[in-house]
């Protein structure tokens, strides 16, 4: 087998435009704020295998901007390539700095997939096989997401989710509690047995204006995400009670100990959002998955807005791993919001929201290809 000789870690920013505008009580965006690891690997046979990472700060979620988690990797990067040849040595290294990788979490996360690619690529192996999971079988039906803005731009999206029969939808809240209320009854209206979540992304200040609001829109949905300011532990668990209705966390939810400490209890209404990117990497992310399983807490498997196939990729080895526990999956969008997708296959969601390439390109998923992802690098 061949030994990698020297390699060579590069972090750059990611800024592809959208397509349309994505809007939210938290931010509005045009463009993908992104961060991309690539690690050659020089063999000793002379071949280069290339391995790929990618991650998605968001200030408002870690508190990391795109510089911060650029500067992070180069900090550590020297270290990282000379220690890191195995995936025991991966787990090593991740148990033995969780302080600071809680720190970091998007910074970590673009550098752990980019060695997980290299050591996939180089062993000739699925990534599944590499952190010894089963193979991936089928691709969960993702969500629908509507975020907000115009009446016209609301009805384009409900057509859109119409046409490829999604019926498990997201909607983001506008903060006008009549529009909010008016665009849940037209989803139940416009599609058939609709389930739908609604995000506040942390519009609420107080538990007294969250259970006003909650009271007035719960008969429509299932769930409410992050009504609350970000990190209100006891208040998030004190509404899921008060409101009668679950409670998703995902600002809120941003380590194996954050889980613990929402669900140590077991008897609550709260649903995680798992978010390989603020969950610092795809290790932590399937251990809060376990942690999930081993408790029979159903989950929500998200993303962030922007995120090419190859953290859509990375996702698939969380949803397939959640199985029957796997409530939602989130993301696949792909060029349907990216003017590029700079990675292949192009993973993206079609009938039923279900990954259309997953079935053409059952190749992605064959041992010997890796991590299933590059195809000619960045473009």
């Amino acid at each position: 087998m061949s030994k990698v000789q020297e390699r060579v870690c590069e972090a750059t920013s990611l800024n592809i435009p959208f397509k349309f505008n994505v809007k939210h009580n938290s931010s509005k965006r045009a463009v993908s704020q992104s961060i991309v690891v690539r690690i050659d690997n020089y063999l000793d046979s002379g071949k280069i295998i290339q391995g790929f990472g990618e991650s998605c700060p968001r200030e408002y979620v870690t508190g990391e901007t795109v510089a911060d988690a650029i500067r992070f990797i180069d900090s550590i990067k020297a270290q990282v390539i000379s220690d890191i040849h195995s995936i025991q040595d991966l787990r090593c290294w991740i148990d033995l700095n969780q302080s600071l990788i809680d720190k970091h979490p998007t910074g970590w996360c673009a550098l752990e997939l980019a060695l997980l690619d290299s050591m996939a690529r180089i062993n000739a192996q699925s990534v599944e096989h590499l952190l010894s999971l089963s193979s991936i079988q089928r691709s969960p039906n993702y969500t629908g997401v509507i975020s907000d803005g115009s009446c016209t731009y609301f009805d384009y999206q409900i057509q859109c989710y119409l046409e490829y029969s999604i019926s498990d939808i997201k909607l983001k809240l506008s903060g006008d509690l009549d529009k909010d209320k008016y665009r849940i009854d037209k989803i139940h209206h416009r599609i058939n047995n609709a389930s739908i979540r609604v995000d506040a992304n942390n519009l609420f200040n107080t538990m007294v204006e969250a259970l006003l609001a909650i009271n007035q829109i719960k008969d429509g949905v299932y769930a409410i995400e992050e009504p609350l300011k970000s990190k209100s532990i006891i208040e998030a668990d004190r509404l899921a009670v008060e409101a009668g209705t679950k409670i998703i966390l995902d600002e809120s939810l941003l380590s194996i100990n954050d889980m613990r400490t929402h669900f140590e209890s077991g008897e609550n209404d709260l649903i995680p959002n798992l978010r390989i990117s603020k969950l610092g990497g795809l290790i932590r992310t399937l251990e809060i998955a376990e942690y999930a399983k081993e408790n029979q807490i159903g989950t929500i498997l998200g993303s962030q807005v922007g995120e090419t196939s190859l953290l859509c990729r990375a996702g698939l080895c969380v949803a397939s791993y959640l199985d029957s526990h796997l409530i939602a999956a989130e993301g696949a969008y792909g060029d349907h919001l990216l003017e590029r997708d700079p990675f292949y296959p192009h993973l993206k969601f079609g009938k039923y929201g279900q990954i259309t390439a997953f079935w053409r390109q059952s190749e992605m998923m064959s041992s010997r290809r890796g991590f299933g992802m590059v195809c000619s690098g960045l473009n």
